[in-house]
């Protein structure tokens, strides 16, 4: 019946490229204006404009088809439930051939808009995203064709489903921009984690910025050179800091609160430093406290953190060293040192770097006595084992086990996907409209 739907079928195969083409050449960015400049993938400052609206796309476009699809067939439904047919085999029939046009979609809108924005080597990557954003929103959609007796009602409810999933993204407003009672200072808000646009959308731009063809062959070396860094010339820093203005209020016999608030912070810090990066035991950790701090503590933590600050600065030297033998191999490999900043130019977007690195914020926050990182999330490795993280993390973690940030988040969409189609199955949502009826008419009679 949809093959014999030639009206259907055409718009349907025709709004995923069409859209492609309007979204990729108004995002086109080319930063000379003259008619000879030319266009330069590294300094396209609208890539990732591209890329959220390539998830609303695929999350909008499909739930508006899906969510009329078995509301439409209701008496069909109706007459088939009398005769005992099965309702199960309806919904896989139905679920099957959505996937196989969404499937088709969304692999021709990453063909036509990567094509347009020359964006290389992602076509699988971007099409695997926004394939499961598209699934997930189809299963969101048959629940509300489902579970909703009028189509009025349904789109109606649409705008109330989209408008979240645009606001809590991460994109529109910044998650440490939203209203307090939602923000998280290390981690994504829930709110967020419930929104597939966030997990879909942070897929896209964390594969684009560390496995495309330049940056994984020194996505290591940043990686750690940013974190030994950090430890070398902020945290230590930080620290220091905390211990001469103790050290002095204690001389002094003044700012009792603001000494016991600092002791705290470099209890919490070394600690949470010993766990996360490595850092050796300190075997005074125990008298950063009011009761024993004095200057002989205060010398012996001094030359702890000194340590610590050198054997960072040590990894970073090795790191660049590496990363420096890697460059030039590649130069002697590829015939000079034109092909590499060539192959930086066609795979690495200068934009969405600078915002996966978050360089132009307060690098380091004070927070429940902790200090808390916010400059380059990308090198940052999460703390939690239940699979939270702060936003772009380059990795997940389950338990003991690490996942890739992409993997992980098709993962968890198509769990919610699976969910969804768990409550599809057993009519969930007609269940609870049905409920809160009956409780309704029992209180008018």
């Amino acid at each position: 019946s949809k093959f014999a739907n030639r009206q259907y079928m055409l718009i349907n195969f025709l709004e995923s490229p069409l859209l492609a083409v309007i979204i990729g050449y108004f995002t086109k960015y080319t930063k000379d204006i003259t008619s000879t400049g030319s266009y330069i993938f590294q300094q396209n400052e609208n890539l990732r404009a591209y890329l959220f609206m390539s998830v609303v796309v695929a999350f909008f476009m499909v739930l508006m088809v899906s969510a009329e699809e078995i509301i439409r067939d209701r008496q069909i439904l109706e007459r088939e439930s009398f005769l005992n047919l099965s309702r199960l085999s309806y919904i896989d029939s139905k679920i099957l051939i959505i996937f196989v046009i969404s499937a088709i979609q969304t692999f021709s809108f990453v063909l036509v808009g990567n094509a347009i924005l020359e964006i290389k080597g992602m076509t699988l990557s971007y099409w695997l995203i926004l394939f499961s954003t598209s699934c997930m929103a189809n299963m969101l959609g048959l629940n509300i064709s489902a579970g909703l007796n009028s189509v009025i009602t349904i789109y109606i409810l649409i705008p109330f489903i989209l408008v979240p999933q645009l606001l809590f993204s991460g994109v529109i407003v910044k998650f440490d921009s939203l209203h307090k009672t939602f923000r998280h200072p290390v981690y994504v808000p829930v709110i967020g984690d419930m929104m597939t646009s966030r997990w879909a959308y942070e897929a896209l731009v964390v594969n684009q910025f560390k496995n495309n063809e330049y940056e994984k062959m020194f996505f290591a070396f940043d990686k750690e050179i940013s974190n030994a860094g950090y430890q070398a010339s902020l945290l230590t820093a930080q620290l220091k800091v905390r211990i001469e203005e103790s050290k002095r209020n204690i001389l002094l016999g003044r700012n009792e609160e603001q000494t016991k608030r600092n002791l705290k912070l470099l209890n919490n810090e070394i600690r949470s430093s010993q766990q996360y990066y490595g850092w050796p035991p300190f075997n005074q950790i125990d008298k950063l406290t009011m009761n024993f701090f004095d200057t002989t503590i205060a010398r012996s933590t001094l030359k702890y953190l000194s340590d610590i600050k050198s054997h960072s600065l040590k990894i970073s030297q090795e790191a660049h060293k590496q990363r420096e033998e890697k460059y030039e191999n590649y130069i002697n490999m590829s015939g000079g040192k034109d092909a590499i900043i060539k192959l930086k130019a066609d795979y690495v977007n200068d934009k969405l770097s600078n915002g996966l690195l978050n360089r132009y914020v307060l690098p380091v926050i004070e927070l429940d006595h902790h200090l808390i990182r916010k400059i380059e999330p990308v090198y940052m490795d999460p703390t939690s084992k239940y699979g939270r993280a702060h936003f772009y993390a380059p990795s997940k973690k389950l338990g003991n086990i690490t996942f890739d940030t992409f993997w992980f988040n098709i993962m968890v969409i198509w769990f919610v996907s699976l969910f969804l189609y768990v409550t599809l199955v057993f009519d969930v949502l007609r269940r609870i409209i049905n409920r809160f009826e009956n409780i309704r008419l029992r209180k008018k009679s």
